[in-house]
């Protein structure tokens, strides 16, 4: 719980000396802003120093506290306000609650029942607070999966605008702009794949950053949206009011405080694609097939220098407003190729942004070779160094095809499979399959340390990692400690989510047995995989800070999907892939 300021009301010294000393504020997580002897003194310093608590007198001089409460919501201040007054003001209780004040409190009151009102208002801050941070995920997710869906052509031109209206995306503004940040991890450094999702999250919020300083430092405002998209790179709409302000030294001056990053995120080499400025939200997805071609081509500048590409509709237009052009209808035209790092890069690329999806053939040799203009020498080595490296499989008299690469999940990371998916930059979601209630057998009874025949729920969930099922989720809690927890568990939210906002526990850590088995008729036709196909068996109790069980699971796993990796606390890490016998 973050800690909370205090101000404290009365018009007589006494009481308020009493107040500083009635409690150990400090020992509580609460700050005393001040104390103040009437309404009048004690709003001039709230115009400029909001507070998240008043305990406050009703009958004072030149301002009372119902004069107060009436000001603080005129200003719709969130500050919760408890009234502490004697039994004669009694009649003052009607219009304080009239005036939403929290709590209204009788002198003379003890330290507990003072102490115990505070903290009730300070929770009610705390869910306010979560409830409000939790729609503005939700918002900022539909924006988020709303962009990337217009951008890539999924959304019918003549529905943009009404979709983005229902995400809170503005349709009526001077001009929109789409930027693409590929970002791509430099070799000399060791980043764990597991980290790269965190990573590109915290690069958005640092470009954020960046945004809000240019606005700052220019008087210009403008939005920004980012995509959703499982690939290393950043997708960005930008909007302004304003039909101008996307001109070229303005975009410029983004352009450079982005790479700016580098030097901070020495882990990638960012490079920008940048489009024309677009007058209307429904042209956006031209302008990216340009962007995203530019992006996808970006390795064949290598040496050159070029660090932003900006992908106009012709050379003229984009000679009068920047100095580096590049049309990607032209692109290859304009670049030199050949050389076999590049080819492999940009094959590796396509890769992981997915435009080759495991399962696919590449393009014949000759395809390539025309596709790159080098020789079939060049494609091969390529090829097979992709192959060295696991991306493809070279089948003979057949192809080359593209591998899946499996996910590496962390053992040692108390987290759920939405959790651990996210961050590799993964959809995910739970489709709850059956939710019922069971009376413990002896089993369940031992695993989550509950008498026998204790009522407890029971939940068996298909876990999705994209659009691939991934695993069964099986899992076992008390009903009483954990009231009405099938209305409340949904496919949009993990277990451990539920569990912190709702129930306000989280995991200390679990103990975790994992077998391999073979996958029986149901599990795969639920899993969509072979009977007799290798599958993780996992057994997992988790527990709370008092060492209690919050909750036994039973999870089936697909082999074929997932590594499972060991921490060592000298800091070693066992990348063992278990097998079944």
């Amino acid at each position: 719980m973050r800690r909370y300021s205090i101000l404290f009301i009365d018009d007589e010294e006494l009481i308020r000396e009493s107040f500083l000393q009635l409690v150990d504020w400090e020992a509580h997580q609460f700050d005393v802003a001040g104390t103040f002897k009437n309404g009048e003194t004690a709003w001039e310093y709230l115009k400029s120093h909001p507070v998240d608590i008043i305990i406050t007198d009703i009958n004072m001089p030149f301002m009372n506290g119902i004069n107060l409460l009436e000001h603080i919501r005129m200003e719709k201040l969130k500050t919760r306000v408890l009234f502490l007054t004697g039994y004669e003001y009694f009649e003052y209780a009607h219009k304080a609650v009239q005036l939403q004040a929290f709590d209204f409190l009788l002198k003379p009151i003890t330290t507990e029942k003072l102490l115990s009102a505070v903290e009730r208002a300070a929770f009610d801050i705390e869910k306010e607070e979560a409830a409000a941070e939790a729609v503005g995920k939700s918002q900022e997710l539909s924006r988020s999966n709303f962009i990337n869906r217009m951008l890539y052509g999924k959304i019918k031109k003549e529905d943009i605008n009404k979709e983005a209206m229902g995400v809170g995306i503005p349709t009526e503004v001077g001009c929109y702009l789409v930027m693409m940040a590929a970002v791509d991890v430099l070799k000399s450094q060791k980043v764990l794949e597991g980290e790269i999702g965190e990573s590109k999250r915290q690069l958005q919020m640092k470009i954020l950053q960046k945004k809000d300083m240019l606005t700052e430092e220019t008087g210009e405002h403008f939005e920004l949206y980012f995509a959703r998209n499982v690939s290393t790179h950043i997708q960005m709409v930008l909007a302004a009011q304003k039909k101008d302000v996307f001109n070229p030294a303005f975009i410029r001056m983004f352009i450079d405080r982005i790479l700016e990053l580098e030097k901070e995120e020495l882990w990638c080499r960012i490079t920008l694609a940048v489009g024309r400025s677009r007058r209307y939200i429904e042209e956006l997805p031209e302008s990216f097939k340009r962007v995203r071609h530019a992006v996808d081509n970006r390795h064949m500048l290598k040496g050159k220098g070029w660090k932003v590409i900006y992908a106009s509709d012709s050379v003229q237009e984009r000679k009068e407003e920047i100095q580096i052009v590049l049309p990607t209808d032209t692109f290859l035209h304009h670049i030199r190729m050949g050389m076999t790092e590049e080819v492999e890069a940009d094959i590796k690329n396509r890769i992981l942004s997915k435009q080759y999806m495991p399962g696919d053939k590449l393009p014949t040799e000759n395809e390539l070779s025309d596709q790159y203009n080098v020789s079939k020498i060049t494609i091969r080595k390529a090829i097979q160094n992709l192959s060295d490296e696991g991306y493809v499989n070279k089948v003979q008299g057949k192809g080359t095809f593209i591998n899946f690469k499996k996910d590496k999940l962390y053992l040692n990371k108390t987290s759920g499979f939405k959790e651990s998916l996210s961050s590799l930059g993964h959809a995910s979601r739970h489709d709850i399959i059956q939710a019922s209630f069971l009376n413990a057998d002896e089993d369940i009874a031992e695993k989550l340390m509950i008498p026998m025949g204790t009522k407890v729920v029971y939940i068996e969930r298909l876990v999705w990692q994209d659009n691939e099922p991934i695993a069964i989720d099986k899992i076992y809690i008390e009903d009483a400690r954990f009231p009405d927890f099938i209305t409340t568990l949904s496919k949009d939210r993990s277990f451990y989510q539920v569990m912190d906002e709702c129930y306000h526990i989280r995991p200390n850590h679990s103990v975790l047995e994992i077998d391999g088995k073979a996958a029986q008729s149901h599990s795969a036709d639920t899993l969509k995989c072979n009977v007799g196909d290798p599958l993780f068996s996992i057994h997992k109790i988790s527990y709370d800070q008092d060492g209690k069980p919050i909750h036994y699971s039973l999870t089936t796993v697909r082999c074929d999907r997932v590594t499972y990796v060991v921490s060592t606390n000298d800091s070693t890490v066992m990348d063992e892939k278990i097998k079944s016998n």
